[in-house]
């Protein structure tokens, strides 16, 4: 065990030692990597292959840790085309079936915009921006693995921070791993068994404008190097299975990336079925009554249908519309005044408003 790996595991006993790690499948809105959970996650998926996505994600975590072979995931796709959600449907997915796995997703968004500076300390005067990366990454990970605030975990890393030595050329790389060895081998102390880890990363490219602003450095390849280049190994020789999936990445279109590993994407739907739209987003935000009743409404059906396929392209302009509906329906019990031209074109101005706002 080099000098490095001791200092960076103890550093991550001393303050984790008396915590319990949040055990996988128990969910809290303030642990999401997406806003407003109770809006956005309202309703189902449509178009999505999470059960497709999961499965090659696990199939992935099996191949051993190489340099330049071990592959990672990507989620592919532009602006509120549903991403970050996404993400969080495989994290469920993956800690409510397979048991042996437990995944974590981690953001640079929402709650955890705040990129921790750790430069001007006496025994770490600078640091690059790779020990930066590194030291970000694992506050989020314990985060959301203990469910501490953000600030309360960058408190409990910079009281301690001088304990862990002079830095190194390994430093970054083993924080990242020391931290996730920490965690599992408490998940396996509490009982749990344990062998395959998978990290997901929302909004990735938020800490490259941050720490790398010019785009010179490949600041997740830190990342990377710890998690799909070497195993980590635990006290009884086992080794833990790790997979990675990023989302937000600049990444070519044949997913090759400057260090040869292949960069595997995830694609989500290149555009939700308004059909289905109707039967299963609708009904969540309006009255049954009212739903049951527009049902027969084939002029207010096709005038919302309408709206719905301008916007199809994009789930978070589809939410728009939909969650728009609920304050719509509000205003008055009279559903022939609800679906007059005058308050369908009043929806549809609002609404139009609203996301040439947001795009």
């Amino acid at each position: 065990m080099n000098n490095a790996h001791k200092s960076c595991k103890a550093f991550f006993e001393e303050f984790l030692g008396d915590k319990k790690p949040i055990f996988k499948g128990t969910e809290s809105e303030d642990f999401l990597i997406i806003d407003t959970p109770s809006v956005t996650l309202k309703h189902d998926m449509i178009n999505a292959d999470i059960n497709g996505h999961v499965g090659k994600i696990i199939s992935n975590t099996h191949t051993k840790p190489s340099p330049r072979m071990k592959n990672f995931f990507a989620i592919v796709s532009g602006v509120g085309r549903g991403k970050t959600r996404t993400l969080v449907e495989i994290m469920r997915t993956i800690n409510i079936n397979h048991p042996e796995t437990l995944c974590l997703a981690v953001t640079f968004n929402h709650r955890w915009t705040k990129i921790i500076a750790i430069n001007g300390t006496p025994q770490w005067p600078t640091l690059a921006p790779e020990t930066i990366y590194a030291f970000n990454i694992v506050a989020r990970i314990i985060s959301m693995a203990y469910r501490l605030s953000f600030e309360e975990v960058e408190d409990l890393m910079l009281e301690r921070i001088d304990s862990l030595g002079k830095i190194g050329s390994s430093t970054s790389t083993e924080l990242i791993r020391n931290c996730i060895e920490v965690i599992i081998q408490q998940h396996r102390n509490n009982g749990h068994t344990i062998d395959n880890f998978v990290l997901l990363i929302d909004e990735s490219l938020e800490i490259s404008k941050r720490l790398d602003p010019n785009y010179k450095l490949d600041i997740h390849s830190t990342l990377r190097e710890a998690v799909l280049s070497t195993p980590i190994h635990f006290d009884d020789g086992k080794p833990l299975n790790i997979d990675l999936v990023m989302s937000a990445l600049n990444i070519s279109p044949t997913g090759v990336t400057n260090s040869k590993r292949i960069i595997i994407p995830l694609t989500t739907a290149e555009f939700l079925d308004v059909d289905e739209i109707w039967s299963k987003w609708v009904p969540k935000y309006i009255p049954e009554s009212d739903y049951c009743a527009l049902k027969n409404n084939k002029y207010f059906q096709f005038r919302l249908k309408l709206l719905l396929s301008t916007v199809a392209p994009i789930p978070r302009a589809v939410q728009y519309v939909v969650s728009g509906l609920e304050n719509y329906f509000s205003i008055s019990s009279d559903l022939t005044q609800l679906t007059s031209p005058e308050m369908l074109n009043n929806l549809f101005s609002d609404t139009t408003n609203k996301i040439n706002t947001y795009y």
